[in-house]
């Protein structure tokens, strides 16, 4: 039996509704074009869509898979900057996926936790991030398993989660709030620290970590794109946080959004990820 059934709403937003997912984010246009705006946020932050050591195994054609690939804007840039390889993108329902692609990138329906659509030894490069809010802690050393079971012997395995450390600059509230918006699911807010050792425990070999963090209080780009992706992170959340945040929307809810997002900058407020790139042994 399947585990999807008809999309549900809160609000105005539209939601999955998968009985084996505690994925507590929307999946409607305005998150897809959140997502799209993080994708390219997160590229300029790590300095490309592949971590260093990893980036000489795209120097040939390979076979990719992007898990919980949302509106897969990392398969359709991949899939540009390296026409000769091909590109797989799954996620939890087909709604999320582009109706315009290049012929090397493909969409499917797929749960990591219920088994990928895929035999053993696929793909020399499988990536899975930012599904903090989506996997339980429990479900961690499963989905684990599962991408080192379609990945090639030799292959690469990349992880960049977000690391939900509460910060003590933050007078805001966020952190706390979405760290138990997440525990109240089961999942661990932190599991970021723990990709290492997981990776480890399912068999493959950490090649590479690295530990980065944004002040959304800065002065650069980078700040400022971070502080957009906040907006509209928030504003995704606001169905499961509105109350919790107290968002002021006397004046709209974008002057509102846009209010708290200042006290984020002005807190000098920081975002930690976590990313790992490890190897199925040959």
């Amino acid at each position: 039996m399947s585990d999807i059934s008809a999309p549900k709403t809160l609000g105005n937003r539209r939601f999955h509704n998968v009985e084996t997912s505690t994925y507590w984010l929307p999946n409607d246009e305005s998150e897809l074009d959140r997502l799209d705006e993080y994708h390219f946020t997160l590229k300029d932050f790590f300095e490309g869509n592949v971590l260093g050591p990893g980036k000489s195994l795209f120097e040939k054609p390979v076979k990719a898979l992007d898990v919980g690939c949302g509106p897969g804007t990392w398969v359709l840039d991949m899939s540009t900057e390296y026409p000769k390889s091909d590109f797989t993108g799954v996620d939890l329902r087909d709604v999320t996926f582009p109706t315009k692609k290049a012929s090397n990138s493909h969409f499917l329906v797929g749960n990591v936790l219920t088994g990928l659509p895929f035999p053993d030894n696929t793909f020399d490069f499988v990536q899975m991030r930012l599904l903090v809010a989506a996997i339980r802690v429990e479900e961690w050393p499963s989905a684990m398993k599962e991408l080192m079971r379609v990945t090639k012997p030799g292959g690469l395995i990349q992880s960049i989660e977000i690391d939900l450390k509460v910060d003590e600059n933050d007078k805001t509230g966020l952190v706390k709030a979405m760290c138990d918006a997440c525990t109240s699911r089961g999942q661990d807010p932190r599991v970021a620290i723990r990709i290492k050792d997981l990776l480890t425990e399912a068999g493959a070999q950490v090649l590479h970590t690295e530990r980065r963090e944004v002040n959304l209080g800065g002065d650069d780009a980078l700040a400022t794109k971070f502080i957009s992706v906040s907006k509209n992170s928030i504003h995704s959340m606001l169905p499961v946080l509105g109350p919790i945040l107290n968002i002021d929307e006397s004046e709209g809810l974008d002057k509102g959004l846009d209010r708290f997002c200042d006290r984020l900058r002005k807190s000098e407020s920081r975002w930690y990820y976590s990313a790992n790139l490890a190897q199925k042994p040959e």
